[in-house]
């Protein structure tokens, strides 16, 4: 039977990949720096190891050693995904990750926007700042509303929005850019995967509906969606680099219809759910491609079907958007669509169970809350 260790038991997207995996016969073991992890309590995890923070300087070296004995590695998140890739050919088992040089290109949202210009892909002009000035001279030479926001990282974190006309900002941006801001539209994300040739094995695209605790943060509902010219798009961009391994890239579409790159994310991403209930099993395809098997997404998937994060992050939404509970929402849930959940699954209840002694364990714990939901 195979061993797969996987990080970052605490997120979602760890809970999803230790089911596909525990599913498919696997012995899957699950580490996290807390004691109280979600994927812990799956019956599909089989040992659950408390390892150091990811940003601490030793997690590479604990890594290392905690991944003797399994066959595959898989990296949940930015932060354990950094460590591996920095590891390299001294981690131990099976892995397909990206190389240095992918990881750092695709992480830093300055150097994914140049390559997406060298590539002939949309994308919102940017400018690396350092300084107040070098803002005020971005905002001036972008026009219009701008964005200021950190070159590393996901999500909505540390995002600033500078309308036109507004103060500048103060402090020291060292590590930021400054985008233009792109109007308002339909968001979608595509999730490849590609094998250690740089051949394209998996994709899947999702339309998210619903986000907490604004737009541009963590989606909370989304939707299986065929889009061909925006897996393209995506894939075109990674090929140029020759990419290995998972990625997810985020596009959005204003009135125009024109897509336009947001960013993309050189690990699994959270809404992972989706794409293994639609059919495109990406924890069990990745860890397949690492230990060299010859394995293919399929070519269609499951598309109008749905995927909430109930736990915490829709039932904050509900909270602070009440109507929307009494179907006020737009008419998102189509007749006769199926509804899945991230967290909560009959055949697997022990994480729910979980989830309810992890908010009393963690209630107090803004660095938990801030990783949960991705702030």
């Amino acid at each position: 039977m195979s061993r797969a260790l996987l990080t970052d038991g605490l997120q979602r997207k760890t809970l999803v990949a230790t089911r596909s995996l525990g599913r498919a016969g696997w012995q899957v073991a699950v580490a996290d720096d807390r004691r109280l992890s979600l994927a812990r309590w799956s019956r599909h995890c089989s040992e659950a190891l408390r390892s150091p923070t990811p940003d601490d300087t030793a997690y590479g070296e604990w890594l290392c050693a905690a991944a003797r004995g399994f066959d595959v590695v898989l990296p949940m998140d930015d932060l354990s995904m950094a460590a591996a890739v920095a590891q390299g050919a001294r981690l131990p088992g099976s892995h397909l990750l990206p190389t240095a040089e992918q990881f750092s290109l695709a992480r830093d949202k300055l150097r994914t926007a140049e390559l997406a210009a060298r590539s002939g892909v949309p994308h919102p002009r940017s400018l690396g700042v350092e300084t107040q000035a070098d803002v005020a001279r971005a905002r001036d030479a972008l026009g219009g509303d701008t964005v200021l926001r950190p070159r590393k990282g996901s999500g909505g974190r540390g995002v600033r929005f500078l309308p036109a006309g507004a103060p500048a900002p103060r402090g020291n941006f060292g590590g930021h850019l400054v985008q233009e801001c792109v109007p308002l539209g339909r968001k979608f994300d595509v999730g490849l995967l590609f094998g250690a040739e740089g051949d394209l094995r998996a994709q899947f695209c999702q339309e998210e509906l619903r986000w907490f605790p604004r737009r541009q943060d963590a989606s909370t509902l989304q939707r299986s969606v065929e889009r061909p010219d925006l897996v393209e798009l995506s894939a075109e961009l990674l090929r140029e680099v020759g990419w290995r391994g998972l990625a997810e890239v985020e596009w959005q579409i204003g009135a125009g219809g024109t897509p336009m790159l947001l960013e993309v994310n050189p690990r699994p991403w959270a809404s992972l759910g989706l794409a293994v209930a639609a059919g495109v099993d990406f924890p069990r395809l990745w860890a397949g491609l690492a230990l060299g098997q010859d394995v293919r997404g399929p070519e269609h998937y499951r598309t109008d079907l749905l995927c909430r994060w109930s736990l915490p992050a829709d039932a904050l939404h509900f909270l602070r958007h009440p109507l929307r509970g009494l179907g006020q929402d737009g008419g998102l849930r189509r007749s006769g669509e199926r509804l899945v959940d991230d967290v909560i699954d009959p055949g697997d209840l022990g994480p729910t169970f979980g989830f309810a002694l992890a908010v009393l364990g963690h209630a107090f714990d803004l660095r938990t809350w801030r990783q949960v939901m991705r702030w």
